[in-house]
């Protein structure tokens, strides 16, 4: 595949990705599921886009934009823009 940006997150995005990745109900669900796409995208061992993608059932596509999002704009990154 394709390189991507290695992400390195401080303590406090670690500490806010975590708690954000356990919302699970509603729009906070989306916010959750993009905070879990970068944690794991995070990891040392450096998980594919599609390993991620199939771990929490989301298009590649969908990992590949959030994690550039994210690498562009930080925690802000992961809200959604219209």
């Amino acid at each position: 595949g394709r390189p991507v940006a290695a992400i390195d997150l401080t303590r406090e995005e670690r500490r806010v990705l975590r708690r954000w990745s356990r919302l699970e109900d509603g729009a906070s669900a989306r916010l959750g599921r993009r905070a879990r796409i970068i944690l794991l995208a995070a990891r040392p061992s450096a998980m594919s886009g599609t390993v991620i993608s199939r771990q929490i059932n989301v298009p590649t596509q969908t990992v590949s934009l959030w994690r550039r999002r994210f690498v562009a704009g930080r925690l802000a990154g992961l809200y959604h823009r219209r």
